[in-house]
Order: structure tokens, then C-alpha cells, then sequence
């Protein structure tokens, strides 16, 4: 590719937390090309734009209060076992007895489980929460 296309065709990309940033630029200024990706490209910006989008807000993820309920959507970690922060914050809570619920098309071990519907995703999530008296309706 670098002979054919020049090293700028080439793009490198790279996940969360996994501790070789520094020798992932080097390659990529070894090989000659501007063009790398990072976790803040692939996944935290997703998920920060899915956020905005779904809430009109970031919402901060309270695993250190125990929580009573945990909703995960497109992501069943009992199934997926999450590394890095985010896993171990949510199986501390899920071990302290939190319930979950989980929207996803996979039926796992989870307490609730919500198929994924298309086009009624929220309205689907929504009302088994309320159904199933899960969050209090007082704000």
C-alpha cells in the first residue's frame, strides 16, 4: 500500500486503555503517515455524540452510589465482560445487587431482558421501566 498509494492511504487505529499510545505514534511516524485513530475517535466520541443525542446531556454513570437499576443498551456485559473503568465500576454495583436491564437482541442471565424492536427502541425501554415500577415516577 505505502509503495503503490503513499503512507498517507494508510490509516492506524487503536482501542481504549490499552497502554501502547506511545509506541502506536512512533509507528505511525516510522511509517510515514498523519493518519491515526485513537479510543477518543472510535469509541468516546460515539459514545458522547449517542448520549447528546438520546439525553440532550452526558450523563454521569453513579456506579459509586449503589444503584438500585442498571439499564445497558447494545451492550450486555455479562455476556461482553467489559474491561478498564466502566467494567469494574458496574460489576462492583451488579454484585452489591443492582437489577439490570438489558436492552440488546441477545437473551443473557440478566434480571430483565428488553429484545432490541426497531423503530421503538425507547418507547420499548421506557415503558418496562415504568412497567415494572423499576424507577420512581416523582421527579
Amino acid at each position: 500500500v505505502k509503495e503503490q498509494f503513499g503512507a498517507e492511504a494508510i490509516l492506524i487505529g487503536q482501542g481504549t486503555g490499552r497502554d501502547f499510545e506511545s509506541h502506536f505514534s512512533r509507528f505511525g511516524n516510522m511509517l510515514g503517515t498523519p493518519n491515526m485513530i485513537t479510543a477518543g475517535h472510535m469509541c468516546y466520541l460515539s459514545r458522547i455524540a449517542a448520549a447528546l443525542t438520546t439525553c440532550g446531556r452526558h450523563p454521569a454513570i453513579d456506579y459509586g452510589n449503589n444503584p438500585k437499576c442498571i439499564v445497558m443498551w447494545g451492550c450486555n456485559p455479562l455476556w461482553t465482560n467489559p474491561d478498564e473503568y466502566k467494567g469494574v465500576s458496574f460489576w462492583r454495583a451488579y454484585q452489591k445487587g443492582a437489577k439490570l436491564i438489558v436492552i440488546d437482541p441477545r437473551k443473557g442471565p440478566q434480571q430483565f431482558h428488553v429484545p432490541n424492536l426497531p423503530s421503538r427502541k425507547a418507547l420499548a425501554a421506557h415503558g418496562c421501566v415504568i412497567l415494572w415500577n423499576i424507577i420512581s415516577l416523582k421527579l
